[in-house]
């Protein structure tokens, strides 16, 4: 054996690839000439043989596998991998932050590489989609679910034939496969979004944090999505003329270029001026970390006996050891909605999702002002869209055939 040197080079060629784990399918993996090879299921005495084989032919090869060429396959766990690391550069919002498509593109692949992980990706074709579609439908997953994780799947793979890793001939039958229609299909359909009923809101309100109350009354005479009320910052609010405009940094479709715009009117005025504090423009308003702190300091005012140096140095020892998670400086849209079905039942109603805020503002908008003024508030570019969200048609028909007898 040749004497050690402190060459770099050297050092880093006599590195043997190592065996590892594949957290996504719970395969073991190798690392040879830049490609991941897949072994089987991880600690398994066959995935360590097919290893300890693959490494020995690759170094008696020249640090070069005899099958490295083009024919050398492409499977389904290394073309996952490929995506999801494009996908996280590419799937951003303007803060940098990953978004959530990021999550639901880990949901789709995770029972294609549970099905599929050591195949060819050459050789997924429209049958192995039905399968794990299938498959899909047997965990429970609703028709549009379904259908949507099938479409990730299909991005995928276009995004693979769009770098040239696969031939446009896979894409081509893939989309051969129609997405499941409503009736004709055994998936299973969900119920249309209905409106909250308001002594539902009333009665969960009295048992909310004031930012989460707040938020909840802000959208219900906004109309604005979950996602764009918890983001909201003063800096972000035109606060110049009689109807404030809001510009939410991120929000549902500004990956297509599209403008939002949100009018606040007094009510909406008198909800975010409880809230607003002076030099904290650029900061989130309704703030979970700001609240507690502000709730907690109207306690010690209200203290009746002094907070002696013991008491202080007691509570530091307390904050220190606790095992409470650590509050934000911001709700995000899974906090918003937790925190709702928490007052929901302590005040013994139905949970409800704030997503479902934005139907009662629907209905009522288009009761009073119309349908366009609805598809106005609400953002939306085609009056189709306001429909799915506001059901007054079917509540006036109901009305005529009461008075009509």
């Amino acid at each position: 054996m040749a004497p050690e040197t402190h060459d770099m080079t050297h050092h880093r060629k006599a590195t043997v690839p190592s065996y590892r784990l594949h957290k996504a399918s719970g395969q073991a993996v190798v690392t040879l000439g830049g490609r991941d090879h897949y072994l089987g299921r991880h600690g398994t005495a066959e995935s360590n043989a097919r290893y300890e084989r693959l490494v020995a032919s690759y170094l008696l090869n020249g640090r070069k596998l005899p099958n490295s060429n083009a024919d050398a396959p492409y499977r389904i766990a290394t073309l996952s991998d490929d995506f999801l690391d494009w996908a996280e550069r590419e799937y951003v919002r303007p803060d940098g932050s990953i978004s959530r498509e990021v999550s639901n593109v880990k949901l789709a692949l995770r029972p294609l590489l549970r099905l599929f992980f050591d195949l060819d990706a050459r050789r997924f074709g429209p049958q192995a989609l039905l399968i794990y579609r299938d498959a899909l439908i047997d965990e429970g997953l609703s028709r549009k679910v379904t259908n949507q994780r099938v479409n990730i799947v299909r991005r995928v793979f276009r995004w693979a034939t769009r770098q040239e890793k696969l031939p446009p001939s896979v894409l081509h039958g893939l989309e051969s496969v129609d997405g499941l229609k409503q009736g004709r299909s055994r998936a299973r359909e969900t119920r249309p979004v209905q409106c909250v009923p308001q002594h539902h809101i009333d009665r969960a309100l009295a048992f909310m944090p004031p930012p989460i109350a707040a938020m909840v009354q802000l959208q219900m005479v906004t109309g604005a999505r979950p996602g764009e009320i918890v983001v909201l910052r003063p800096c972000d609010v035109d606060m110049q003329s009689a109807v404030w405009l809001y510009r939410p940094t991120q929000h549902k479709n500004a990956w297509r270029g599209h403008d939002r715009v949100i009018a606040i009117g007094p009510r909406g005025q008198s909800i975010i001026r409880r809230f607003l504090r002076p030099g904290l423009q650029g900061t989130y308003l309704f703030s979970p970390k700001r609240s507690e702190e502000e709730r907690l300091a109207g306690l010690r005012g209200d203290r009746q006996t002094p907070l002696w140096p013991s008491h202080i140095a007691a509570q530091r020892r307390k904050r220190a050891n606790s095992k409470r998670r650590k509050l934000r400086d911001h709700y995000d849209t899974v906090t918003y909605r937790q925190a709702i079905q928490r007052a929901c039942k302590r005040a013994g109603v139905p949970a409800w999702s704030p997503g479902r805020l934005r139907h009662n503002a629907a209905t009522r908008i288009q009761r009073d002002e119309g349908l366009e003024a609805a598809s106005a508030a609400l953002g939306h570019r085609l009056l189709e869209t306001t429909q799915i969200y506001a059901n007054t048609r079917l509540q006036r028909a109901i009305e005529i055939a009461a008075s009509m007898g």
